[in-house]
């Protein structure tokens, strides 16, 4: 990202861009580092205490029916991926971006989405609306 954000992006959207090229991450050349197999990711969340709340966060939030748009994500504290929930197209989206269980979204202690294609570093304490 170069010279001046166009006017119709958020100033925390490019706030948060410029904090993810700041950790090295480049929207373009990005992969996750992945932490665990996706298979072994289930035994992890065998033994996170989020396992026993689960299915009351995918009733309440889980945006899963076949028109779903939104990917509802639960991490640990360090930042792995160990739930997604969504319809099998933003399913299919997130794989593209390597948003997998077992990637990691934390670095430096900042939460980070990543993948090949975005670099969003989530704003912090702020709001913001992307369409």
């Amino acid at each position: 990202m170069s010279g001046v954000p166009r006017p119709e992006i958020p100033t925390g959207l490019a706030d948060s861009w410029r904090r993810s090229i700041a950790l090295g991450i480049s929207p373009d050349h990005h992969s996750p580092r992945h932490l665990h197999d996706v298979a072994d990711v289930l035994e992890l969340r065998r033994e996170h205490r989020l396992h026993q709340v689960m299915p009351a966060l995918h009733d309440l939030l889980a945006d899963d029916f076949s028109s779903g748009r939104h990917l509802l994500v639960l991490t640990d504290a360090r930042g792995e991926i160990l739930w997604r929930v969504g319809s099998p197209e933003v399913l299919r989206r997130a794989d593209r971006l390597e948003f997998t269980e077992g990637a990691a979204c934390q670095y430096h202690g900042r939460f980070v989405i990543n993948g090949r294609n975005s670099g969003f570093s989530m704003p912090s304490r702020g709001k913001c609306r992307c369409r």
